[in-house]
């Protein structure tokens, strides 16, 4: 058996190690894409005072509309530190590597009930390799899964215990979700369907 306190060690010394993990996959820097370009051409231009627009041929700005704002705005934040911003992106995706597992141990432990699957879920999910590799990846998917997560597991616990905060701080996770990246909808959708289906068993 593991003690509560044993449990949220081990939990934190994963996600650490998760984290420890992708700083060391990337040590040569974070992989970029085109979607990585419009990302850092967003929080380059929130630095610099501009609106927030990405780079065009012949250093002409476009306005940033493809992409939720959320990931850019972390990055230029964190970049106010005097990282670079290539830096920025390697330091957040390895805090949401490391966040994920420390979440997916969670998830497993109020779900099976369990502490050892918690421990057994958080190092399953820091040992996928696809995970890992979209991670060193100038992307937004590591702060979605980062969000959604925290953000479904809330709203079930309103759904078990009917309280209040656990419905606002999952909805309020839940439209992050959607500002870090479009597909985070499907987050605010599930979370929708979950409550509905709550208010219908209710009424039986």
């Amino acid at each position: 058996l593991v003690s509560r306190p044993a449990f949220a060690a081990v939990l934190a010394l994963l996600a650490l190690a998760g984290a420890g993990i992708l700083l060391a996959a990337t040590r040569n820097g974070v992989g970029l894409m085109p979607d990585s370009a419009d990302y850092l051409a967003a929080a380059d231009n929130l630095l610099k005072g501009n609106s927030l627009a990405t780079w065009r041929a012949g250093g002409a700005t476009a306005p940033y509309v493809l992409w939720p704002p959320l990931y850019p705005f972390l990055l230029a934040l964190l970049s106010l530190a005097g990282l670079a911003l290539v830096e920025s992106a390697r330091w957040l995706n390895a805090f949401f590597f490391g966040a994920a597992g420390l979440l997916a141990g969670l998830a497993a432990r109020q779900y099976a009930r369990s502490r050892l699957a918690g421990v057994a879920a958080a190092a399953l999910t820091l040992a996928c390799l696809p995970l890992l590799e979209v991670s060193s990846w100038a992307q937004s998917e590591p702060l979605l899964i980062a969000l959604a997560l925290p953000a479904l597991l809330l709203l079930d616990r309103f759904v078990a215990t009917g309280s209040a905060r656990h419905l606002i701080a999952g909805a309020l996770l839940a439209g992050l979700a959607c500002l870090a990246r479009n597909s985070g909808l499907a987050v605010v959708l599930a979370g929708l369907a979950l409550l509905l289906w709550q208010r219908r068993a209710r009424a039986l």
